[in-house]
Order: structure tokens, then sequence, then C-alpha cells
């Protein structure tokens, strides 16, 4: 018990301490090359480590569904949200609904 505490601790660090660095790396990316700091991390971030490590153990281990699910969920979800912020922060504003 006492070591899974500790290795939890452990990689809580190492995701706050990784996280760190990749944003650091992100702003400075985007200053160096002078563009939109959100339009790098869209690049960069947006490939979603976690679901390419599941992929490709997934496909590894023959469960290629799984891995085909978990980044088409990935790329659901990040779309939602995005349309879903961007519709509450500049609502569209329609003369007429289509039929």
């Amino acid at each position: 018990m006492a070591l899974s505490i500790v290795l939890f601790v452990i990689g809580l660090g190492l995701v706050i301490y990784i996280a760190e660095k990749l944003v650091k790396g992100v702003v400075g990316t985007s200053l160096g090359f002078g563009i939109s700091t959100f339009l790098v991390s869209v690049i960069f971030i947006g490939f979603d480590p976690e679901n390419l490590a599941l992929g490709a153990v997934a496909s590894f281990e023959g469960v290629a569904g799984i891995a085909l699910g978990s980044v088409i969920g990935a790329a659901m979800v990040a779309m939602a949200l995005a349309f879903g912020i961007t519709a509450l922060l500049a609502p569209m504003e329609f003369e007429q609904a289509p039929k």
C-alpha cells in the first residue's frame, strides 16, 4: 500500500513537472516563430500523448477497436468543447432559423 502511494506521488510530480516544461516550450515556440500560442498548443498539445500511448498498446495487444475508439472519442470531445466554449463567448445570431 505504501509503495502505491509513493509511486502515485512520484507520478503526480512527474506529470506536473513535464506539463510545466511543455507549456514553457509552447510559449517559447510561439514567441520564436511569432505566431499565436493557441495555434502552437493546438498543433503540439492536441496530439494527446496519452491517447497515442493507449492506441499503441491496444494495437500491440490486438484490440485495435479500443485504440480507434479512444482517438475518435478524444477528438470528438475536443471539438465539442471548442465549439461549446466558442458559442458561449461569441454566440451566433440568426435573423431567421432554417427550416
